[in-house]
């Protein structure tokens, strides 16, 4: 079987699932990833699988990668209402809790439909870019359908999502996450971004002490 990258419609909003050559053996073992990010990464889905593999390799191979765009950055993957930053144009809306109400009630089924791919939570894995990365994480604290998260240079200075951290639960305390900070991230001119290393490292302790055995959390 050959892999494939099939356009998936649903209402306003529209997925791409990356079907890899090994596609039978991965929709009967469950084994998905899904990708928060822009639909400029589309036509590059089976370089980012091939990319991410490595990373699954023991415990979820193959995957089928599945990439969520947003409607709206400032909306879709924000947690709550915000202040823009200095120099943007538009204050962030805070969509994320309903956007991953529609990943997990709307898309999941209609993608597991689709291919026929079993519901392992322990094989979905949820990751996410930039503000991505941020919905990715806040993802933690309101869902358990996802035993592994990744935040790649995750926006995790975002105004308040450290105290929210602190003060909420995690959904399930199984998970693995992978943590990932850029080398130019924390040089930014922005000094609000400037912060992400010290958030980035301070939810890596959060998590270190929180989940359920050493080994869970890596950063990057």
């Amino acid at each position: 079987m050959k892999e494939t990258v099939t356009e998936l419609a649903l209402g306003k909003r529209r997925l791409t699932v990356y079907q890899p050559p090994s596609g039978k053996i991965a929709a009967e073992n469950g084994s998905m990833a899904y990708l928060l990010a822009g639909e400029d990464f589309a036509a590059n889905l089976p370089q980012i699988a091939e990319m991410l593999e490595p990373a699954f390799d023991r415990e979820l191979p193959p995957f089928f990668l599945v990439l969520a765009p947003p409607l709206d950055w400032n909306v879709d993957f924000t947690p709550w209402p915000a202040s823009r930053l200095p120099g943007r144009e538009a204050d962030f809306r805070g969509g994320a809790p309903e956007f991953l109400d529609f990943l997990v009630a709307e898309a999941q089924p209609a993608v597991r439909q689709a291919f026929g791919i079993r519901s392992v939570p322990e094989r979905t894995a949820l990751l996410g870019y930039s503000l991505g990365g941020l919905a990715a994480a806040f993802s933690l604290f309101t869902t358990g359908a996802f035993g592994r998260v990744g935040s790649l240079s995750g926006s995790l200075w975002y105004e308040g999502f450290l105290n929210y951290a602190e003060s909420h639960p995690l959904c399930r305390t199984d998970v693995r996450v992978y943590l990932s900070l850029g080398k130019r991230e924390e040089h930014t001119r922005n000094p609000v971004m400037a912060e992400v290393g010290e958030c980035t490292r301070q939810m890596e302790n959060l998590l270190c002490r929180r989940l359920a055995a050493p080994g869970q959390v890596r950063l990057e």
